[in-house]
């Protein structure tokens, strides 16, 4: 049946595009080269910030571990002391 439209409309072809369905999450099937590409980006960009996710949520989490409000004020936490009395950091 495919082949019967594709040989007598082939400029036409679109008519065979996915369309949108009920709750649907992701793109629907490309009907073009360009669309593919689209996806493609979009899935290269997604990878992305979920690495940039990753390294954010790890930073704060440390932050938080370091930093604690009980911690923090004790004199001989090291890390603390080391990360807030940092003189390079300053000059930078």
């Amino acid at each position: 049946m495919v082949s019967i439209y594709s040989f007598c409309f082939p400029l036409l072809s679109f008519l065979l595009a996915d369309a949108a369905e009920s709750w649907q999450v992701s793109f629907q099937d490309p009907a073009t080269p360009i669309m593919q590409g689209i996806i493609d980006f979009h899935h290269d960009v997604f990878g992305f910030m979920l690495f940039i996710l990753g390294f954010v949520l790890w930073i704060l989490s440390r932050t938080l571990w370091h930093f604690t409000i009980s911690e923090s004020y004790r004199p001989d936490n090291e890390v603390v002391a080391k990360i807030v009395h940092n003189s390079f950091v300053e000059i930078v």
